[in-house]
This record gives structure tokens, sequence and C-alpha cells, in this order.
């Protein structure tokens, strides 16, 4: 026979053992029955409402479809999903916003020694190819802390969220690279605007 959970998709099965209802005492007043129709739930409420109606008319009866059941179960599981969701999002914005600011700071910081660069012969892409290494290697700093990070806090996301793989390493390394995409197109502008420089304006600024 198959394992099922009683209370939350959250419990691991647990051994039960099923005995008579008249063994129960008299204060165990509570049935509870799974039905299974072929078509719609809804048309076979008013056939169980009839058949229970000709055991015992003082019975209520209380119908609850299991879509619902699972769905209220979830309710809570799915409100934190949809935060972190949302605060994911608004982490890699103001991620996106710092970087952006940090690598135009970092170019205006370097005026003058990207002025001589170029006063000396280099290239649109070698001055761009400069910008990206400063920030690649901020990222891969990030990626790996974040990524150690994320190992060792992903049982505690297991807690909250159900339904999430422990071992979800693919994920984690989409993640990342989505990271760092987005984190070479934050750059993109800072290091197009140090290709672009005047180098007789920029060393007349010295």
């Amino acid at each position: 026979m198959a394992d099922t959970k009683y209370r939350s998709l959250r419990d691991s099965a647990q051994s039960i053992i099923y005995y008579p209802r008249t063994q129960q005492g008299a204060d165990a007043l509570r049935l509870s029955f799974v039905i299974r129709t072929s078509g719609a739930a809804a048309d076979a409420i008013p056939g169980v409402k009839t058949a229970l109606a000709e055991i015992n008319r003082k019975m209520t009866l209380d119908i609850v479809p299991l879509e619902r059941q699972l769905s209220e179960s979830l309710a809570l599981p799915r409100t934190i999903g949809a935060l972190s969701g949302v605060f994911g999002a608004l982490a890699v914005i103001l991620a996106t916003i710092g970087l952006y600011g940090l690598m135009a700071y970092s170019v205006a910081l370097r005026r003058n020694e990207i002025g001589v660069r170029i006063a000396l012969g280099a290239g649109t892409s070698r001055i761009i190819r400069m910008v990206l290494d400063d920030v690649g290697r901020i990222v891969t700093m990030g990626v790996i802390i974040g990524l150690a990070l994320s190992f060792s806090a992903r049982k505690l996301v297991v807690a909250f969220l159900y339904g999430i793989d422990v071992n979800d390493t693919t994920t984690l390394f989409e993640a990342a690279a989505l990271l760092g995409a987005i984190a070479l197109f934050a750059a993109a502008l800072p290091a197009l605007r140090a290709a672009s420089l005047d180098p007789v304006a920029t060393l007349r600024e010295e």
C-alpha cells in the first residue's frame, strides 16, 4: 500500500493503524470520507447528500474538494515563494544599479590612465576588455561567495519552500550565470564610455 500524508505535505509518511469505527469512543463523531468521481466533483455532491440522508438525516456534510485542500495547504509556501521572487528581483535590480555606479566611478577615477593608454595606441576593444576584466573579478568573487552561502543555507530554504530539491545545483549555477550576464550588461555602458574618451581632453584635465 502506498504511503500517505494526513496533516501537511511537509510531513513525512508515518505508520498508521486502522481499526473499526465501533472501537472508538462516543466522542469521536466526526467521519472523513474520500469520494472519487469520474466527472466533475460538483456534480456528485447532490447524490452524496441524498445517499447520506437516507442513512441518517441528522448527519451534516462538509464537502471540500481535494484541489481546495491542496491549495490551502500550499498557500503559505506559495506566498513565501512569491515574496522570495519579488525580493530576489529587487536584489538583482539593486545589484545592477550598484555595479553600474561602481564601474562608472572606477572609470571616472581612471580617466587619465585610460586617456594615456588611448594616446599610446590602445584600441577600443582593449579598453573595453580592461574595464570588463575588472567587472569579471568582482563578479567572480561575488558568485563564489554567493554559491558558498547558497550551499550552506539550502537546508533552511527547503524548510520554508515545499518541493525544493536540496541538491538542485543546476538552478544555482543557472542563477549565477544569469547574474554574471546582468553584471556584464551593467558594465557595458561605462566600458563604452571609457573607450570613447578623448585622450587630449582627458590629459588636459590633469
